[in-house]
């Protein structure tokens, strides 16, 4: 995702089109939009086949996870994986 790091600095040199601009403001507000919501969702496995498959690879992770975690806490961790857990 270079253009989030980079199109800042296209921005403030001029470099970047007025499309280019509002393209990027609107990713980079449904991505803080996401951040947001990932932070304050909690997840449980009981009732997510996608975590009891994961439980079954890490039952000490899995355990950790009974009380509950944020989203944005559980897509950190090494054992998610983005694509099965959408």
């Amino acid at each position: 995702m270079q253009h989030i790091r980079l199109t800042p600095y296209a921005i403030e040199f001029g470099l970047a089109s007025a499309e280019r601009i509002h393209r990027f403001e609107s990713k980079k507000a449904a991505l803080e939009n996401i951040i947001t919501i990932a932070q304050h969702t909690s997840i449980k496995p009981d009732n997510n086949s996608y975590l009891s498959q994961l439980g079954a690879r890490s039952s000490a992770w899995l355990q950790s996870l009974r009380s509950g975690h944020t989203t944005g806490n559980f897509l950190n961790r090494s054992v998610a994986a983005y694509a099965g857990a959408i």
